[in-house]
């Protein structure tokens, strides 16, 4: 039996294919012109189980384009987050019973995960998770603003908004410096210290190692954010 998809765009595409008495096959291709790709199906002898759920950030947001394997015994099972019909949602139809080990992939998020997750499969079966995002640092200057001109130690930088609120750092006669704990993301900066106007600044720090198409390098794991401050009196 043969298929044909016409007037595809380049690019990558995803093949699920199925069919009663049969596995369920996922492929990932790359088709830049006509192409041919043959596909073979293994025999299912067993009705096989569902495996579902939602996968979230650690405050409670889904998230979505997950791309999530269970392997068992040297097979791979597919699935990802966009085949549910739920936000953050996952499904990976026809396993056989048995105890499975989830491959997690999201760029930007800690993966591999540590240790695995493994879920027991004898039934149809929800399992939800949470993905840590990947970690980011914060450093700069903060200095005054004409007509003064020093650099200003005891400045509290501190994020005011988003999951990392309340997390704060002084600065000495060299700027300031985070731990490498703020998540990426969008979130707002303050910098205050007595004597001084407060100033607040909002970020958008895209994943580390996540590259736009006009960037001339991949986004860093520390990203630069300085300060400047006005004095209410005179210098």
């Amino acid at each position: 039996m043969g298929y044909t998809f016409a007037d595809l765009e380049p690019g990558t595409i995803t093949l699920l294919v199925s069919t009663s008495g049969y596995q369920e096959l996922r492929r990932t291709v790359t088709v830049l012109n006509d192409t041919t790709f043959d596909i073979g199906l293994e025999p299912g002898p067993w009705p096989g189980f569902v495996l579902s759920g939602v996968i979230g950030e650690e405050w409670g947001e889904p998230i979505g384009d997950v791309g999530i394997e269970a392997r068992k015994d040297g097979r791979v099972y597919g699935g990802d987050a966009r085949n549910s019909g739920v936000a953050g949602g996952y499904r990976i139809p026809t396993l056989p019973a048995g105890d499975y080990v989830l491959m997690v992939f999201k760029g930007g998020y800690r993966t591999p995960l540590s240790p695995p997750l493994t879920v027991t499969v004898t039934r149809d079966t929800t399992f939800n998770f949470v993905l840590s995002r990947a970690r980011i640092l914060l450093f700069g200057k903060v200095s005054e603003a004409p007509p003064c001109s020093s650099a200003i130690e005891g400045v509290q930088v501190e994020i005011v908004s988003g999951p990392d609120t309340g997390v704060g750092v002084g600065t000495t006669a060299t700027g300031y410096r985070t731990s490498k704990t703020i998540n990426w993301g969008k979130f707002r900066v303050r910098a205050t210290k007595i004597g001084y106007l407060p100033v607040e600044v909002s970020m958008d720090v895209p994943y580390p190692g996540s590259r736009c198409f006009s960037c001339p390098f991949d986004a860093p794991a520390e990203v630069e954010q300085d300060f400047v401050l006005q004095r209410m009196g005179g210098c």
